[in-house]
């Protein structure tokens, strides 16, 4: 059962390795030479397909290198080794430049070496394949080539060795998802796992490639996994669960017409029926099985048959034939185990693996000096480009914050400007028309009686004259132009003092310096600041400073109330509004932080 296993893991990646890339041309390829090989009457019928195939796809270098490879197996499966080494050697002579598809018939010659049971030649090839794949950083054929080397270790009875080149292989072209031939390796990597005892990994292989062959549509995946569990079953001795699994096997084979599977599913039945002591059933499968592989010239199982078959016809008495098949057997074995030829190709793998580890070391260092040069390049560039799109950006962003200060400027003196325009126009239509009225009634109640009813009417009017007056005023002092700034103020603060309340207001500045704008923002400002005092501050006096320092005016204002915070401030309308007219004449203020008693204030304006 062990070189049985051997053979078909040799069979199916050689069976990969062939099958790479396939195409239309080629799959029909494919088509006439099985034809041509199992139909052998019919054979010169075939072989002329193929060769107008093959001629017309001359020019297609792809196509023809896919056929060339296919007539290679053809040769191959025949046991005409002489024939498809003259096709790989045509090969090689055409695809010398080529060496993607060079690669692929070293690969092939190793195979042949194979087969000729010249397995340190076989490697010596493969790894002329290998170093092409790596030098092209086609990891995808590597790792075809790889399963071709674990092949090897098979035959050699180096499990360990299988083992590890058939899982490097798979891991490579399960990371690629390569839903082509992944599935089949799996079941080849789960072959290898039975072999070496990892029946759990082995059988989660198994079931992967079966589940992942039914998903995809690949018989053959299915196949090579049920054949795996087989021989996971036939480690763990249920061989009642292994003849299952093989007898599938040899149905789907049989059905699709892959009769070097349905051999291999014979072998397996074979040595389950050994194992049972079925022996008349075990003759059977091992006759049909050697009959199988003479018309299909598949001879690497032959070992484990003879030894099966000399175990069996031992157990029914025939010792002649026991003896002769037992005989066979150990020759092969021999052929195939010799410490040599494994030394030999340890001493090949381990030079080349050697080489590959200098080479890629080399290739580091040079991409390494490479790309430190290149990086350096590229920080020089991007600090650059760096710098000068900072210097760019912070133009532009110079520039967009002059603009939109300069627009909000606009804006807020548009603002201030309007309401200054239509307090004007308010204070104007109450001056000129309410109060003039009023006035005109007190004169008109004055003249026509003189008794004291009439005279206290009159007084009420004169109170009401002088009331609307005071809020025409308010709204907009415009006798400015006539008494200036100062004396406005001064006559804002008279209307608001009282007994209860005292103002001292003291002004050092060139009144030039506050223009229609200017004035009058400062105007409503301190209107702001003596309401809230009187509001809320149950202050009994405040005091008003208008100074010049340096290139400023300064103006200060302070109360002996209960004093408040900027935050409490900033909830009120009327600060917003309050802001929002300082920040046009481009003023700034600072509030005392209200640890002493009272509220203090300091407004700064630029000079004009």
């Amino acid at each position: 059962m062990m070189t049985a296993i051997r053979y078909f893991f040799f069979f199916c990646l050689f069976f990969v390795s062939l099958t790479a890339r396939p195409q239309s041309d080629s799959l029909q390829t494919a088509k006439w030479l099985d034809s041509a090989l199992f139909y052998p009457e019919k054979q010169p019928f075939y072989l002329g397909k193929v060769a107008k195939i093959e001629q017309r796809n001359l020019q297609n270098k792809p196509v023809l290198a896919d056929i060339l490879a296919l007539r290679t197996k053809f040769e191959l499966r025949k046991g005409n080794s002489e024939g498809a080494e003259k096709l790989v050697l045509r090969a090689k002579q055409i695809f010398k430049k080529e060496p993607v598809l060079l690669a692929n018939f070293f690969s092939l010659e190793g195979s042949i070496r194979a087969t000729e049971r010249k397995f340190e030649q076989a490697i010596h090839n493969y790894q002329l394949a290998l170093r092409l794949y790596d030098s092209l950083e086609m990891r995808r054929e590597a790792a075809y080539v790889k399963n071709n080397v674990a092949n090897v270790f098979f035959n050699l009875n180096d499990f360990e060795s299988a083992y590890s080149y058939a899982k490097e292989s798979y891991e490579v072209v399960h990371q690629l998802n390569d839903t082509v031939y992944y599935p089949q390796i799996a079941a080849i990597v789960a072959i290898s796992e039975a072999k070496t005892k990892r029946i759990r990994s082995a059988r989660e292989h198994a079931y992967t490639a079966v589940s992942a062959g039914e998903k995809y549509h690949l018989p053959v995946a299915v196949i090579l996994g049920k054949y795996a569990l087989g021989d996971v079953f036939a480690q763990e001795k249920q061989w009642d669960k292994a003849r299952s699994q093989y007898s599938e096997v040899v149905k789907q084979s049989e059905k699709l017409r892959l009769f070097q599977f349905e051999s291999y599913g014979r072998i397996g039945l074979l040595s389950c029926y050994v194992s049972l002591h079925m022996y008349p059933e075990a003759i059977v499968e091992g006759e049909k099985v050697l009959a199988l592989n003479k018309a299909l010239n598949l001879h690497y199982s032959d070992y484990t048959i003879y030894q099966q078959l000399s175990e069996a016809y031992y157990g029914v008495g025939n010792y002649q034939k026991a003896f002769d098949y037992l005989r066979n057997a150990n020759t092969m074995y021999r052929e195939y185990s010799s410490v040599e030829n494994k030394k030999a190709i340890q001493e090949l793998l381990t030079k080349y693996e050697t080489e590959k580890k200098e080479r890629e070391l080399f290739q580091k260092e040079l991409v390494l000096s490479r790309a430190v040069t290149w990086i350096l390049a590229l920080l020089f560039t991007l600090s650059l480009f760096l710098v000068l799109f900072l210097w760019w950006r912070r133009r532009n962003r110079i520039r967009l914050t002059t603009m939109q200060l300069s627009a909000e400027k606009r804006q807020l003196e548009a603002f201030v400007e309007g309401e200054r325009r239509e307090r004007e126009r308010i204070a104007s239509d109450i001056h000129d028309g309410i109060a003039s009225t009023l006035t005109g009634l007190m004169l008109q109640a004055e003249q026509t009686d003189h008794s004291g009813g009439l005279n206290e009417f009159a007084t009420h009017l004169q109170n009401l004259r002088n009331e609307v007056r005071l809020i025409s005023q308010n709204i907009s002092p415009f006798n400015f132009k006539e008494e200036g700034w100062n004396q406005s103020f001064q006559r804002f603060l008279s209307s608001v003092q009282s007994a209860k309340f005292a103002v001292h207001f003291t002004a050092k500045y060139d009144e030039d310096q506050l223009n229609n704008q200017r004035g009058m923002v400062v105007y409503r400002i301190l209107q702001e600041l003596i309401q809230n005092t009187l509001k809320h501050a149950d202050a009994t006096e405040c005091e008003l400073l208008i100074l010049e320092e340096n290139n400023r005016i300064l103006i200060q204002y302070a109360d002996n109330g209960k004093g408040t915070t900027e935050q409490e401030l900033e909830k009120g309308n009327g600060w917003q509004s309050f802001l929002m007219r300082l920040t046009a004449i481009n003023g700034t203020l600072v509030v005392a932080d209200g640890s002493f008693d009272g509220f203090k204030i300091d407004i700064s304006l630029p000079k004009l």
